[in-house]
């Protein structure tokens, strides 16, 4: 579970599935976190889903990513201001 982050208020598509919220990730962290393509090509996303009931407020994305990942933290002072939400996966 260390290597799980939990993306908060990400916008959510009825039709969603897996590949997609792959995407959409890398786009949040290009877009949003501002993350140079040097620093992107270091990030391995292994997979992403989504955790929670549909309803009406967007679902939060669970991603595992690799250790390299973790360029990831230094970017997230980019959330201030924002719904945008980053958290580690911790077990109870």
């Amino acid at each position: 579970m260390r290597d799980n982050l939990i993306f908060s208020h990400v916008p959510e598509s009825p039709e969603e599935n897996n590949a997609q919220t792959r995407k959409l990730i890398m786009a949040f962290l290009q877009k949003e976190l501002d993350i140079r393509p040097d620093d992107m090509k270091l990030i391995d996303i292994i997979r992403t889903y989504r955790i929670g009931q549909r309803g009406n407020f967007g679902r939060v994305i669970v991603a595992k990513i690799n250790d390299k990942g973790k360029v990831i933290w230094a970017h997230t002072n980019n959330l201030k201001g924002t719904d945008y939400r980053i958290n580690v996966q911790l077990p109870r």
